[in-house]
């Protein structure tokens, strides 16, 4: 296989990643439709894999994700170098003027909006579930729960790596939550705006609590509620970074950028 067919297929790669978000969502609705609550949890699943699976799509001048943070996902370059989307082989082997890391740092206001939140939404709910009247293990789960809230908040307000990864975890275990004859889960610290399939009964609204489930119901009916808060929240982190971990490199001249070796040029980066 010559180089140009290779490049091509790989650009082809991002094309089908692209392809398969739309797909998902407009698969997400079919599902939804047809198999209701089950529908609604196969689909948004479906949909999550496909959406990271294209934000994780590496650019193979730089080798970091071509679409950086935040809301961006359909981008004509590369965040960091600026290399256009489907460049030609002779394009990427061109040294770029400039290789820059902060597509991938928040802004401070975004970032301190999140942060700020989540001291608040810990602070809050540790203190009123010191006065929930409950058996004192559950009180000391959502004491635990309120807990990580609080210090992924502080992690993050200082712009530290731990803020990062423990903000998304707290998202992702939010992210859904449903009930099942068999099992039934539902972790939630702090905003929720639910989506929520029910007995045939389709809701949206907001909550602010602390709770943490999991526990089998027999006889319970099958219900599926997708947080979209927490789906937001994950949108804006799932490639964000500490900005000062990029300091070095941004201040770099050109000339030191770090660079692919000659043999990884022939051929596109393994996804």
């Amino acid at each position: 296989m010559d180089a140009t067919r290779e490049w091509t297929e790989y650009w082809e790669g991002l094309r089908s990643r692209r392809l398969l978000v739309a797909l998902a969502a407009a698969t997400w609705l079919v599902l939804w439709i047809v198999l209701g609550a089950s529908g609604l949890l196969i689909g948004f699943s479906f949909l999550l894999l496909a959406y990271w699976r294209l934000r994780s799509w590496p650019c193979p001048r730089c080798r970091q994700p071509i679409v950086g943070a935040g809301f961006t996902t359909f981008t004509e370059r590369c965040r960091s170098c600026g290399l256009g989307v489907f460049a030609h082989a002779i394009d990427v082997q061109t040294p770029a003027e400039s290789t820059s890391l902060e597509a991938f740092a928040l802004p401070t206001r975004t970032r301190r909006f999140v942060a700020g939140y989540e001291v608040a939404a810990g602070a809050s709910l540790m203190f009123i579930s010191a006065f929930a009247r409950a058996p004192w293990w559950f009180i000391l789960m959502l004491e635990g729960l309120a807990g990580l809230s609080l210090a992924a908040g502080v992690w993050l307000w200082r712009d530290d790596a731990r803020g990062y990864a423990l903000t998304r975890t707290m998202q992702i275990v939010q992210l859904i939550r449903f009930q099942s004859p068999w099992l039934t889960y539902v972790a939630m610290a702090g905003i929720g705006i639910d989506l929520t399939h029910l007995d045939g009964i389709i809701n949206l609204n907001t909550s602010f609590q602390a709770t943490l489930t999991l526990l089998l119901m027999p006889g319970a009916t099958f219900g599926v509620t997708v947080n979209l808060w927490a789906a937001a929240l994950l949108l804006v982190l799932v490639n964000a970074r500490p900005g000062k971990a990029h300091d070095s490199i941004t201040q770099r001249s050109p000339e030191h950028q770090p660079r692919p070796n000659a043999h990884e040029l022939d051929a596109p980066p393994s996804v």
